[in-house]
């Protein structure tokens, strides 16, 4: 096999830059770096020699076994057995790369399979770049619309918390208008108070009752009733068993009994009031015994002042004993009749006194004081009912008082009708 000698220093010198890129490639343990340097190094002898000799004339290639040439090849046959040996040794040691490369393959397709291999790991690594960018953009997203419902949040904060403050603040001016409101409402009803104890003789006992007050207007007057129907009845017929049998001077009798235990009440309780106000001016008065006032003097006490007076005397009502004020209203009667004491030592007349001074003190210390009246002259249905014996067609004028009318207050509603005998 004949070449030129430039053809075999070609060979030569690619057949060691292989060898280099070999070296490169591969493990580049001492071993296989020794021998690589060792067959440049007699590669370049053998090139030197060459050149040093001239030109081969010869036609042919010269054998292996001749000539400078001839040693050179067997040299390279020798390196390529050694190489071939550590290869397989290399392959043995990493078993990823033994079945990624063969035995046969040269410098050239080692050198293309490390291009397919890491074109390949290039293009594996740009697919999970690309699907990390991906995630990243998707991340961006969600972090712009985290951002965006921070920002939602925090001005919706800001905006609760300002709404807060302005609940709060209300709720203090609130807390406020209420504490002066009650204050106020505190002084109204106390003026009320004032102005209703001021203004009581302007309005009628029943509006102002208080249901569990057993000394009321109303109570009083069924009490009246009573005393008309029972200790009145039981007195006339006394009277007319004992042989007074002109019902007219009975029954005026028994009338005029009711007025005056009226009349003598209430000057008792002016008398009562007078004492206090005089007290009142002269205090050291309790001490002595000029405590006295005269019968027709008027002493004035403040409205608010009488009418506590009234309601401590409603309240101990019952404690009152009516005796002493029966014999008043006896020696008043006896003055006044022809004949009085046949009337007053009856003792169904005397029991119905008794009751009347209990009846007429009760009326005489309401606020303001209950009325009885027996002035009128005119039959008015309203407020009479017409004795038995009367005829209710020729009734216009009335002659007498059988039983007195009875008001809340004076010019006031009618609690109980008067009984009179009209013709």
């Amino acid at each position: 096999m004949s070449s030129d000698p430039k053809d075999l220093v070609s060979d030569a010198r690619n057949f060691c830059d292989s060898l280099t890129n070999v070296f490169l490639m591969k493990k580049r343990d001492p071993q296989t770096r020794h021998l690589l340097e060792k067959a440049k190094q007699l590669v370049e002898t053998m090139l030197e020699e060459i050149s040093k000799q001239g030109p081969s004339s010869g036609s042919s290639r010269p054998g292996r076994g001749g000539g400078g040439m001839g040693q050179l090849w067997v040299k390279l046959d020798e390196l390529k057995r050694e190489n071939d040996e550590l290869r397989r040794g290399l392959y043995k040691s990493s078993e990823d790369k033994a079945t990624a490369f063969n035995k046969s393959q040269g410098p050239g397709e080692v050198i293309i399979s490390e291009l397919h291999k890491t074109r390949s790991e290039k293009e594996n690594l740009q697919a999970q770049v690309e699907k990390l960018q991906t995630t990243v953009k998707e991340l961006e997203y969600v972090n712009a619309s985290m951002q965006d419902e921070y920002k939602r949040a925090k001005i919706a904060t800001e905006a609760s918390q300002k709404t807060i403050d302005k609940i709060r603040k209300e709720n203090k001016s609130l807390e406020a208008l209420i504490k002066n409101l009650k204050a106020e409402n505190e002084k109204l009803v106390e003026r009320l108070d004032q102005s209703m104890k001021s203004q009581v003789v302007l309005m009628g006992n029943r509006d102002m009752e208080i249901l569990t007050d057993r000394c009321r207007p109303s109570v009083i007057a069924l009490l009246y009733n009573d005393l008309e129907s029972q200790e009145w009845v039981d007195a006339k017929e006394s009277l007319e068993d004992s042989g007074f049998d002109d019902e007219e001077t009975v029954t005026k009798f028994l009338c005029l009994a009711v007025l005056q235990s009226y009349k003598c009440s209430s000057k008792l309780l002016e008398r009562l009031e007078a004492v206090v106000s005089e007290l009142l001016r002269r205090p050291t008065l309790v001490l002595s015994s000029e405590l006295s006032t005269n019968p027709g003097e008027k002493r004035n006490l403040p409205d608010e002042m009488s009418s506590c007076i009234k309601e401590q005397l409603r309240k101990y009502y019952e404690k009152v004993d009516p005796t002493k004020l029966t014999m008043i209203i006896s020696d008043e009667l006896s003055s006044g009749q022809s004949n009085p004491l046949e009337f007053l030592e009856n003792e169904a007349v005397k029991k119905f006194i008794h009751a009347c001074a209990k009846i007429t003190w009760q009326m005489v210390i309401q606020q303001p004081p209950m009325y009885l009246n027996s002035e009128n002259t005119t039959f008015d249905d309203r407020v009479h009912k017409l004795w038995w014996s009367c005829d209710h067609a020729t009734s216009n004028r009335i002659n007498y008082y059988i039983w007195p009318t009875l008001y809340d207050y004076q010019n006031g509603n009618v609690l109980v009708k008067g009984s009179v005998h009209a013709g």
